[in-house]
């Protein structure tokens, strides 16, 4: 197995980033990366961002059936 550039393994981070499949550890220290304006960083987050976006805006919102709610 081939090891991951830095810049594969950003990219890869920033994927994770989206879909929320990060480490809250992890997530945070993305996000200082976006904040400090690491290139690498920016350029990862710009190719997923849009997708995230148009998935977040496809999910129609349901409200649960009030018969599955536990008191």
């Amino acid at each position: 197995m081939n090891p991951l550039t830095p810049d594969e393994d950003r990219a890869t981070i920033a994927a994770l980033y989206a879909a929320g499949a990060l480490s809250p550890d992890a997530a945070a220290d993305f996000e200082a990366s976006l904040e400090a304006g690491d290139p690498a960083a920016l350029a990862a987050w710009s190719e997923h961002a849009p997708f995230l976006a148009a998935a977040l805006q496809a999910v129609v919102p349901v409200a649960p059936d009030p018969a599955t709610r536990r008191t």
